[in-house]
């Protein structure tokens, strides 16, 4: 289980994708993760009775970055599966369904 509290206290470090070079490894800082977490409810409208369903890698700033973190910080609901269509769809109709 991920702790997202610790995570937004502490900072994490995350993969970076290595479309510049080799991947690696990005220290967001607390501050950097609420100023993503800002844009990311922003952009997406996110309200505390959204539902957000994760299928991007925690270790990527998709995954944390972009939907698991701003759902969490807002109380919206959200859930996180390691991508497999099959999965991916099956989950898709029990989560907003």
């Amino acid at each position: 289980m991920i702790d997202y509290a610790h995570i937004l206290k502490n900072g994490v470090e995350i993969s970076s994708s290595g479309t510049t070079g080799e991947p690696k490894m990005v220290l967001r800082t607390p501050d950097n993760l609420q100023a993503c977490i800002d844009v990311a409810i922003d952009a997406q409208q996110l309200v505390r009775s959204s539902k957000v369903l994760t299928v991007t890698r925690m270790t990527h700033a998709g995954g944390l970055l972009t939907q698991t973190l701003p759902a969490y910080s807002i109380g919206a609901d959200f859930t996180v599966i390691k991508f497999n269509v099959y999965i991916l769809l099956n989950s898709f109709c029990k989560f907003f369904y």
